[in-house]
């Protein structure tokens, strides 16, 4: 399991997390801040906090004060990127965050101010699909695992035309004047839908059955607008299939993507499911105790199934976990066939 995925586990489990009133500590600690300065305000909002006129809230609110107090002070220094330290009268966390802090806050509230660790959890690299011919496209943005379809168009353009002399030349160049108006509003369109997360995408796919692909980027300011590499595949359809595929004809430039990581385990699933003397495990109970024995090489289980008791397990056994995307295929898939997770072994007992 990567820091990534036990980083998104903790920051999960704290957001279940909800207080009686506003009694639950978070504190942020940035790097290069000194963590004596964030210990000595905790010790003055414990002196303030002793004001608290509800004797119940009081209590929960000085010990939860307390708790992030005696965490605090394991720390010599502040981590190189940062802590976070949430508390409750029961319970307390400190969190080594996989980005560096570069807030210093304190929060007193109902739930723990999560935001600073929730923008880490988010993919950084995302990539663009548009999928276009003479007569449609669609843009869509693939984040993570998880493919979203922006927009679909159609050019308007009408069919070739059969008579010849006059008639002819003046439909052509009407005909031509329609697709290079449509392939400058799709060009448009798409820089602004991804404006907003311009600064992540590193690469755009742009796929099509005929040449108009590459014309699309030679004919409009796409390509010098939106900055990254441009990558073209050759497909079949232009609709949300379309996109489909070419993320399918995209694989070896996507291969350490997160959705073709996923997608490749979810497929050597599928192929072991239909041999013989199949190295699949499922039912959970099966495949802890597999895991325990040391027989499991690969867990899948879906996001949102994921526990302590699996992470702590993979941990231990050294054994890969791949976590699946919620909102995604290859989580229905996991979800419907396997009740969101199963197992490939390295060998049957």
């Amino acid at each position: 399991m990567t820091n990534k995925q036990l980083f998104k586990i903790q920051v999960d489990k704290l957001s279940q997390i909800k207080g009686q009133g506003t009694t639950l500590v978070t504190l942020y600690v940035s790097h290069g801040k000194q963590i004596i300065n964030a210990i000595n305000h905790l010790r003055g909002e414990y002196i303030q906090s002793q004001n608290i006129k509800s004797r119940s809230t009081r209590h929960a609110v000085l010990t939860a004060l307390q708790q992030a107090i005696t965490i605090a002070k394991i720390y010599k220094r502040t981590p190189e990127n940062g802590i976070a330290i949430f508390a409750s009268d029961t319970q307390k966390y400190a969190i080594e965050p996989i980005e560096p802090i570069t807030i210093d806050l304190y929060r007193c509230d109902n739930h723990f101010h999560l935001e600073p660790l929730l923008e880490m959890c988010k993919e950084k690299e995302n990539f663009g699909i548009i999928t276009i011919d003479e007569n449609e496209a669609t843009i869509a943005l693939i984040k993570g695992a998880t493919t979203h379809i922006l927009h679909s168009y159609t050019s308007g353009a009408w069919g070739g035309h059969k008579k010849g002399g006059q008639s002819s030349s003046r439909f052509e160049r009407i005909r031509e004047e329609v697709i290079q108006h449509y392939l400058r509003r799709v060009a448009e369109h798409a820089i602004r839908l991804y404006d907003k997360e311009k600064d992540k995408i590193s690469l755009v796919i742009v796929g099509g059955p005929s040449l108009c692909k590459h014309r699309f980027i030679k004919e409009t300011n796409f390509q010098k607008l939106i900055n990254v590499p441009i990558h073209f595949v050759d497909i079949g359809y232009t609709d949300e299939n379309g996109v489909r595929e070419a993320i399918y004809r995209s694989k070896e430039i996507l291969k350490n993507a997160k959705i073709t990581k996923e997608s490749k385990v979810i497929e050597e699933l599928k192929s072991e499911c239909i041999k013989n003397n199949s190295m699949v495990e499922y039912g959970y109970d099966n495949i802890i105790k597999a895991t325990t024995n040391g027989q499991v090489k690969t867990i899948l289980v879906c996001e949102d199934k994921l526990n302590d008791e699996i992470c702590e397990l993979t941990e231990r056994t050294k054994t890969e976990i791949v976590t699946i995307t919620k909102e995604t295929e290859n989580y229905t898939t996991l979800q419907k066939t396997f009740n969101g997770i199963a197992a490939i072994l390295r060998y049957k007992t």
